[in-house]
């Protein structure tokens, strides 16, 4: 993924800040 500014940006599409925070919680 693209990190930009507290968010990421996948190939496919923009998720918020919201989903890079469960990003974050995902275990590995």
């Amino acid at each position: 993924p693209i990190f930009h500014d507290g968010m990421k940006e996948w190939s496919c599409c923009k998720q918020r800040s919201h989903d890079f925070s469960m990003f974050l919680q995902i275990p590995g």
